[in-house]
C-alpha cells in the first residue's frame, strides 16, 4: 500500500534512476578499459524498453502500465539494457555521456524529492484539518 502511495509516476522515476546508476557504470567501465585491447565500448538502451513499453503517445502523454514498469526494471535489472556500442572507446564523449548521466540523475532526485515534498505537504494538510 505505501508503495502505491507515488504512483506510477515515482516507480518510473525509481526504473530512470537505477538505469542511471547503470548507466553511470557501464560509462565508467568504458572509461577504465579504454587502453584494452580488443575492448568494444557498452551503452545502456533503456529508452528502447521505455518506449516499447509506451501503449500511445499524444501530446506528451505516455500511458504505460504497471506491468510494463515490473518488466522494465526487470530488464534492468537482469542487464537486459547493456549492448556493445561500437569498436573503439574516445574518451571525450564517454566523459559527455558521464556528465550528462550525472546531471540527469540529480534532476531525477530532485524531481522525486519535489513530490515527497508535495505528498508530505498533502498528508500533513489532511491530518490538520
Amino acid at each position: 500500500m505505501i508503495d502505491d502511495i507515488g504512483g506510477i509516476t515515482s516507480q518510473l522515476v525509481k526504473a530512470a534512476l537505477d538505469v542511471a546508476s547503470l548507466r553511470h557504470e557501464v560509462i565508467a567501465n568504458n572509461i577504465a578499459n579504454a587502453n584494452t585491447q580488443g575492448f568494444s565500448p557498452k551503452k545502456v538502451g533503456f529508452e528502447e524498453y521505455l518506449k516499447e513499453a509506451a501503449l500511445g503517445i499524444g501530446d506528451q502523454q505516455i500511458n504505460i502500465e504497471r506491468t510494463d514498469i515490473q518488466q522494465i526494471l526487470q530488464n534492468v535489472m537482469d542487464g537486459n539494457t547493456v549492448e556493445t556500442s561500437g569498436d573503439k572507446v574516445e574518451l571525450d564523449m564517454e566523459m559527455t555521456k558521464l556528465s550528462e548521466n550525472v546531471i540527469k540523475y540529480k534532476a531525477l532526485l530532485e524531481g522525486l524529492s519535489k513530490r515527497g515534498d508535495i505528498i508530505k505537504m498533502a498528508i500533513s494538510q489532511q491530518g490538520s484539518k
